[in-house]
């Protein structure tokens, strides 16, 4: 009697792509940032006062949206992850908005001050009279001083003169 063995061999598959393949999948294309733009690049505050910048990232289907914030001076300003901006000591420093693959930034400059420090004779003298002073020039104030003093909320805030300056008023 013959008797007649079974041999189990494993079956490997082995898929090959070829170029031509049309219907392979190709992996995802990668959208690096172009670009990150801050919603301020100027602006004042008083010590302890705070602010929140924006920062918008472009293309806004990026690979990486997030942002990494840097203060150059914590001594004057600190900023969260957030974007909130704290004003801690009088000077000027800039704040950092930092695509998360560090490639594309954008810079605010804060100035901090404690006092509001006036230079210009007739903005004083308009302030005085009228605390809602136009930003034109028309008047003969210092339109960037005038424009600050928009700005900035003046109420309840020491106003610093130069000792020159306390006749004008």
């Amino acid at each position: 009697m013959a008797m007649a063995a079974t041999l189990a061999l494993p079956t490997m598959f082995v898929s090959c792509k070829h170029d031509d393949d049309k219907n392979a999948a190709d992996p995802k294309p990668k959208i690096p940032v172009e670009s990150v733009t801050l919603n301020l690049h100027d602006t004042t505050i008083f010590k302890g006062e705070n602010f929140i910048l924006s920062a918008t990232i472009l293309p806004a289907n990026a690979d990486t949206l997030g942002i990494d914030w840097k203060s150059g001076d914590n001594a004057v300003v600190t900023v969260n992850s957030t974007g909130t901006v704290i004003g801690l000591g009088k000077g000027s420093t800039y704040v950092y908005a930092i695509s998360l693959g560090g490639s594309k930034k954008d810079s605010c400059v804060v100035k901090v001050i404690e006092n509001i420090e006036i230079a210009d004779p007739n903005f004083l003298k308009a302030l005085v009279a009228d605390p809602n002073i136009n930003t034109n020039g028309d008047d003969g104030i210092d339109p960037k001083e005038a424009l600050n003093a928009k700005v900035l909320d003046l109420s309840g805030k020491k106003i610093t003169l130069p000792h020159y300056m306390a006749m004008f008023i």
